[in-house]
């Protein structure tokens, strides 16, 4: 039997990799949409536990397992575990996030993301394509508002 090797992806192996590109990100919502439309994808409801050493946890700190399955063209299963805190003063940001991702078919793990900056592209880009869809063609200005 083949050994399991595990592809760690940092930042700045993500943004080398096209993970800063919105219109790949887009394109790739798009692509996520329609499998979930056609059957061949799943997305079950988060899990999520509190943060903190002791009780009671960090306040609003929470940690949160988001899985999926995707049966596209390389079919893969995985899970995303983010955390959401409070600003520290330990320079980190207040989300951090890594997604482990397993070949559909065999269960062997392929690699391991740090996927904070993927979320944030994929946020913008599951708006874009809610305006594509909804807005009426001659859309010439929208407010964004949130902090999520």
């Amino acid at each position: 039997m083949e050994p399991v090797t595990i592809r760690w992806l940092g930042r700045a192996d993500v943004l080398a990799a096209g993970g800063g590109d919105f219109a790949a990100a887009l394109d790739d919502v798009r692509a996520g949409f329609a499998l979930i439309a056609g059957g061949r994808a799943t997305m079950p409801a988060e899990i999520s536990v509190g943060l903190g050493s002791r009780e009671p946890a960090l306040p609003g700190a929470r940690a949160y397992a988001l899985p999926a399955r995707l049966d596209g063209e390389r079919p893969v299963a995985g899970l995303k575990w983010t955390a959401h805190r409070p600003p520290l003063d330990d320079g980190a940001p207040s989300i951090l996030s890594t997604t482990t991702v397993n070949d559909a078919l065999t269960g062997r793990p392929i690699g391991i993301v740090e996927s904070a900056g993927l979320t944030v592209m994929r946020t913008a880009a599951v708006t874009a394509l809610a305006l594509e869809t909804v807005a009426p063609p001659a859309l010439r200005r929208i407010a964004v508002l949130g902090a999520g």
